[in-house]
């Protein structure tokens, strides 16, 4: 993005879309709370909702993702794509779902390159039904997200990338951590009141993402943002997961 384009962004509000497994539907309050909570009029656009029951991050999403994200790659309004996903690969496929969801989020960020598209990162939604079985693979997958999103940060493009631990959200200095009360009864989805946390801090994560994108007006778009040094090798990571077991 050159400082036409930014300055030609800015006098529009970014469209946001959210990318959600059964944490979006209706039946777990996020759209209605979403709406209600939604004061922001300046930056952003009222977010839209993609949500699947039982989303996985995986190839199939990605392949989804691609086809819808192509139709909206040339737009001159940026589209804002936030990622939230449960800990539905963990808890189904432990490592495994660990790794596919480490290997979407690096296909995501080749998606997004050299758009004007920016992309927000979730890490897992906690589960307190589980957490005590998936807590530990939970975290060391979302160290894994946000050290790509820091390592993008390394050149001024890569503010076209956040993450945000969506754990932060609902947690305490106090045992047990998980906020029990933000939840419903199943332990695995929010209730009206942790959807409206959830929806607050989520257009909060993107308002934040935006001003940054905006913020930077002398943008060089080169091959350096991706530099192969510093990928990590397939194996290597799936090993490092493997240790969190």
């Amino acid at each position: 993005m050159d400082e036409n384009e930014i300055r030609k962004a800015s006098q529009n509000p970014f469209k946001v879309k959210i990318w959600a497994g059964s944490h979006g539907l209706k039946s777990h309050y996020f759209p209605q709370e979403l709406e209600k909570s939604f004061t922001d009029r300046g930056l952003l656009r009222l977010p839209e909702i993609d949500a699947v029951d039982g989303r996985l991050l995986d190839e199939n999403f990605i392949d989804y993702y691609r086809r819808e994200f192509e139709s909206e790659s040339y737009s001159t309004i940026p589209q804002v794509s936030i990622i939230l996903m449960s800990d539905t690969n963990i808890r189904r496929h432990a490592i495994k779902g660990a790794f596919r969801a480490v290997q979407a989020v690096k296909e995501l960020i080749k998606i997004h390159k050299d758009t004007i598209h920016p992309l927000l990162i979730c890490g897992p939604m906690p589960c307190p039904r589980t957490d005590q079985i998936t807590g530990i693979l939970s975290e060391h997958t979302e160290d894994r997200f946000q050290k790509m999103i820091v390592r993008l940060h390394k050149k001024p493009t890569g503010r076209f990338f956040g993450y945000v631990c969506v754990t932060s959200f609902f947690i305490q200095n106090e045992f047990p951590p998980l906020i029990t009360s933000l939840f419903a009864r199943d332990g695995i989805h929010l209730n009206k009141e942790g959807a409206k946390v959830l929806s607050i801090s989520l257009v909060a994560h993107a308002n934040t993402l935006v001003q940054s994108v905006l913020s930077y007006q002398d943008i060089d778009q080169d091959n350096e943002l991706y530099p192969e040094s510093e990928s990590e090798d397939d194996e290597e990571i799936y090993q490092e997961l493997l240790g969190m077991s």
